[in-house]
């Protein structure tokens, strides 16, 4: 390969790149651009490296590999939306490469003829244009319809299968072309057949696009109801306390005379044990605003009534601003299931509570570094702690082994977390915990 074809190549994948991330950044405008657009390249000139000496099956799985990892770990997609977009690059490259190799071979035969380079050069302009032009169109048609939060689904697998057989019919179709030359009535009809693929999967983009908005559309429904049934619980809270203010009210008159009779006896020990029971009602302890966003209010508010009724103790402490930057959505997802999770563990233990903090965290650097060094004060302390009394640790090990009623997974998760925490023992203690990690899994 000469110097000339070598440079040829060098370009084509940096253009390749640049398209790429161009392609990505439009849709997806995650993370630093600059960067993004580095590792990129770095990517696609480890690609050109090792495409010189392999041949067209390898290229273009490797191009998918490549292209797959730009999009799952640069632009953080999940696994099946990365291999989507690889799969549609790959086939927008593999359609420009055919087309125009359909075209150049009977109407630019000189092309085919003359020196590598020559013949090189035009099929490159000709098909990276027309690469750039179809994944121009596709960006177009998929901006803002990218919903990276859509659950895993199996009809994805079955999409899926649309792209992977274009891409293989579309690269056995140039082996084809470029192993056999076939005559011009032959050529029409590979041309066609590649005129078909690409209105298959034009459709299939379309399809796929359709799969996400329905999909979107009933997690959006979901979410509607799971608020509206929070908000039904809080409202009936609200109606049910403001009747037991009303009944304490009108009944004052009788506490009061009550409190009165207590004390002509002199018996205070009674009258503080009846104030005491004043205070402790639930007309005047059943706090329903908690917070300043009333969907938290009322998703708390119906965890603390399903808590009373099960006499689980629950506490909670969300200051004001704390969650401003958070969507109605996202909110009632994340604290409605966490809530959920945390009543469903609480429910099977015994003595158990609930702890709810809401906080925000100043952003300043000298705030960031006190808490920066609280938090490693407080680790080493822990980390000196467990050294100092390893067999207290082992007796708690122990006691999470016997636990039988404990899932496995907790168990597990348990024992690695003291056992991470453990660095600086010296090398008898390392043995003795490491015979005794041998025997806690043995038991699990």
């Amino acid at each position: 390969m000469t110097i000339g074809e070598l440079i040829t190549y060098f370009m084509i994948y940096f253009f390749e790149a640049a398209v790429l991330w161009k392609y990505c950044t439009v849709l997806f405008a995650h993370g630093n651009h600059s960067k993004n657009f580095i590792l990129i390249e770095v990517f696609y000139m480890v690609m050109y490296v090792v495409s010189l000496k392999s041949n067209l099956g390898i290229n273009v799985c490797l191009f998918i590999i490549v292209n797959f990892i730009c999009n799952r770990f640069l632009y953080h997609n999940r696994w099946y939306i990365a291999l989507y977009h690889s799969l549609i690059t790959t086939i927008a490259m593999s359609i420009g490469e055919f087309f125009v190799l359909c075209i150049t071979m009977y109407s630019f035969p000189f092309y085919l003829h003359g020196t590598p380079l020559y013949s090189l050069i035009p099929n490159v302009i000709f098909s990276k244009t027309l690469y750039f032009l179809i994944l121009n169109g596709i960006m177009h048609f998929e901006k803002n319809r990218i919903d990276r939060r859509t659950y895993f689904d199996k009809i994805f697998l079955l999409i899926m299968i649309t792209p992977v057989l274009s891409v293989f019919i579309v690269v056995l179709l140039i082996a084809a072309i470029l192993s056999l030359r076939p005559e011009l009535k032959l050529m029409l009809v590979i041309w066609v057949c590649g005129a078909l693929i690409l209105l298959l999967n034009l459709i299939f983009i379309g399809i796929y696009n359709y799969v996400l908005k329905k999909m979107d559309d009933i997690t959006n429904l979901e979410l509607l109801l799971q608020k509206e049934k929070t908000y039904a619980k809080y409202y009936k809270m609200l109606l049910s306390q403001e009747e037991d203010k009303n009944i304490l009210i009108h009944d004052m008159k009788k506490h009061l005379q009550a409190i009165a009779l207590f004390n002509e006896k002199g018996e205070r020990e009674k009258i503080s044990s009846y104030i005491r029971q004043l205070d402790s009602s639930t007309a005047l302890n059943s706090r329903v605003r908690v917070s300043d966003n009333d969907i938290l209010s009322a998703i708390v508010n119906r965890c603390r009534e399903d808590c009373i009724q099960k006499g689980i103790a629950m506490h909670t402490d969300i200051r004001c601003n704390s969650i401003d930057f958070m969507q109605e959505n996202d909110l009632t997802s994340l604290f409605g299931n966490l809530l959920d999770n945390a009543f469903a563990s609480a429910s099977i233990q015994e003595d158990s509570f609930i702890e709810l903090n809401i906080y925000g965290i100043s952003k300043k650097e000298d705030f960031q570094e006190r808490l920066a060094e609280a938090r490693q004060s407080a680790v080493n302390d822990a980390v000196a702690y467990l050294q100092g009394n390893l067999s207290e640790c082992a007796e708690v090990l122990m006691e999470i082994v016997r636990d039988k009623e404990a899932q496995p997974q907790i168990r597990i998760n348990a024992v690695n977390s003291v056992f991470a925490g453990v660095k600086g023992l010296s090398k008898d203690n390392r043995e003795v915990l490491a015979g005794m990690a041998v025997k806690i899994i043995d038991s699990i």
